[in-house]
């Protein structure tokens, strides 16, 4: 039996540390003397410290450590336990990724003259043309590609020549921004001969009023953009009367890095 001081020594672990661990019924020792109350441990119980303190260190709460030590869990619970929590770290890794990006990205804007940061704003009619469309509900906004790849594919196989490149073009109908089962319309201008397929449907769209900005780079920007655009029709006495639509200029699936992506965002007006 090692007395508690030593017991200490040992395991690198303060006395305090160790008798907040038995108060917590974590590590109790293996014997207390009733007229001393001196604390005796059992050399067995390094191991027990060890582990406590290893998981600890890989961020595991006090209490959470009870659970996983717990003498009647199995090493196969444990190893679960672990990769749980292994995968929850990852995650919170991507999101503090992710926010330092996005920190980085406003450093570098903030550091620019006022007039880098706006963007150029034009008023513009849209001519009226035929598009070639696809509908539907997408989980995420980044599974727009599913569409694209639906409606390109259907319309090179039964139209080959049918494309007339002026615009491929997203409009994106929810009334409520959401994060999830978004209703996306993707579509691309044809020909007079082009006729409804499958999934894919045609229609005649209207010349259209729009305030138009063109950007390059990354989609991020898209708030900044709507900012822009609310201020500039209020400013100028327009009513936005439709969704946002975009023009894809040079799109994802044409480029090799988000840098060289042009994109035209419209806000139909009157």
């Amino acid at each position: 039996m090692i007395k508690i001081g030593h017991f200490s020594k040992l395991s690198l672990v303060s006395v305090r540390m160790l008798r907040h661990f038995d108060k917590l019924d974590l590590l109790r020792p293996m014997y207390v003397d009733k007229e001393s109350g001196y604390r005796y441990y059992d050399e067995s119980q390094l191991i027990k410290v060890s582990n406590i303190i290893l998981l600890q260190k890989m961020g595991f709460s006090l209490s959470d450590i009870k659970i996983i030590l717990d003498k009647n869990t199995t090493k196969e619970e444990i190893k679960n336990y672990l990769i749980k929590y292994k995968n929850d770290k990852e995650e919170e890794l991507t999101k503090v990724k992710n926010q330092l990006d996005l920190i980085d990205k406003n450093i570098l804007r903030l550091s620019r003259s006022e007039n880098i940061m706006k963007y150029n704003i034009e008023r513009k009619t849209i001519p009226a043309y035929k598009i070639a469309y696809i509908r539907d509900t997408i989980p995420t906004f980044p599974d727009e590609g599913m569409l694209w790849g639906k409606l390109m594919k259907g319309l090179y196989s039964n139209y080959p020549n049918g494309v007339d490149p002026q615009f491929n073009m997203a409009i994106y109908h929810d009334k409520e921004y959401k994060d999830t089962n978004v209703d996306v319309e993707v579509g691309v201008s044809v020909r007079a001969s082009v006729k409804e397929v499958g999934e894919i449907k045609v229609k005649d769209m209207p010349k259209t009023n729009v305030v138009s900005i063109i950007f390059s780079g990354s989609y991020e920007q898209i708030g900044d953009i709507n900012i822009e655009a609310v201020e500039y029709a209020k400013k100028n006495d327009l009513e936005f009367i439709g969704p946002m639509f975009s023009i894809y200029h040079k799109g994802p699936g044409e480029v090799k890095s988000v840098e060289e992506q042009v994109t035209e965002c419209c806000y139909p007006v009157k």
